[in-house]
């Protein structure tokens, strides 16, 4: 694959080629057989930029002051509708 940055022709010829038939199949394969490297890349870019690292403790530190268990539990797991930290 050729390095980026790409331009606006770029991106739309490749996004038209995608409709073209079997080729989303085979580019939904590549993904699914990188996915793994990838979730990993992310997640060493991710943990560097403390991304998750400070919002997660004061999550936590939020939950732990909850007087209700159950309040605890829901607030661990997620938070404002969305999971946290999982």
């Amino acid at each position: 694959m050729p390095p980026g940055p790409f331009s606006d022709a770029e991106i739309d010829a490749a996004v038209q080629a995608m409709s073209e038939p079997g080729r989303l199949e085979e580019a939904q394969r590549v993904v699914a057989t990188a996915a793994p490297q990838l979730q990993g890349i992310l997640d060493e870019a991710l943990a560097a930029a403390d991304w998750y690292g400070s919002a997660h403790q004061a999550a936590v530190l939020d939950a732990a002051g909850k007087p209700d268990v159950d309040e605890r539990l829901w607030q661990c797991d997620y938070k404002e509708g969305q999971p946290i930290g999982r």
